[in-house]
């Protein structure tokens, strides 16, 4: 076992290069050749990188987004905001609250302007909003407004009423079937009954810009 104390074998380092000195600590403690380092325990593990994938833009994603969804949009809740993305058109089209995936096929009922008469001898009755109608009355709205990135006409609510119809068509109104409505009479019932509703739809897609600062002057 060396000493610490013996430094006899330790060469002048003034006579050799610098690639060829050896630390004292090295020599007194193992002796061993400057290769010692190089021992298969002490390799370095470099990492794999991958490439970063780019990200994709936001109207694929969109489009990822609603055919991970169910083929038909169910009714959700007014401050849910819908799958999908604007597309500047003038006529709200029907089939605008599918997923376009599940569009072919679909059949679509025309709604009429106003609702037909009632026969001769028979009492017309007034349709009865419930609760899920409203509801989803309020969904489709938000779902078309984002749909046409603009407020809504009253030629959009035939598409609007459509697709109320197709969802509650043949389900009871309490006692009676489901009443069938002109667009018309929906278009009178949102903007009229139903008006503090459609500003909070307009107001939450459409916010109102931040008012200037007053000026101290």
């Amino acid at each position: 076992m060396l000493s610490t104390t013996d430094t006899s074998f330790i060469s002048d380092t003034s006579t050799h290069s610098p690639q060829a000195y050896i630390p004292d600590f090295v020599v007194r403690v193992s002796r061993k050749p400057i290769s010692f380092f190089a021992s298969p325990d002490l390799r370095v593990s470099v990492p794999h990188i991958t490439a970063l994938q780019p990200l994709q833009p936001p109207q694929a994603a969109a489009a990822q987004v609603a055919h991970a969804c169910s083929p038909l949009v169910p009714s959700a809740p007014a401050n849910a905001a819908p799958p999908t993305s604007p597309i500047y058109a003038s006529v709200l089209p029907f089939g605008f609250d599918i997923v376009p995936d599940a569009r072919l096929g679909v059949q679509y009922i025309e709604p009429v302007l106003n609702a037909p008469p009632a026969p001769a001898g028979v009492k017309k009755t007034r349709a009865t909003w419930l609760p899920q109608h409203n509801a989803h009355l309020f969904y489709l709205l938000e779902t078309a407004v984002r749909f046409l990135n603009r407020k809504l006409k009253q030629s959009d609510y035939k598409a609007v009423t459509e697709a109320l119809h197709r969802q509650f068509r043949g389900t009871m109104n309490g006692p009676a079937a489901y009443t069938e409505r002109g667009y018309n009479s929906v278009h009178s019932y949102v903007v009229k009954t139903r008006k503090v509703e459609l500003a909070a739809i307009e107001s939450r897609i459409f916010p109102e810009p931040a008012a200037p600062p007053r000026s101290n002057s």
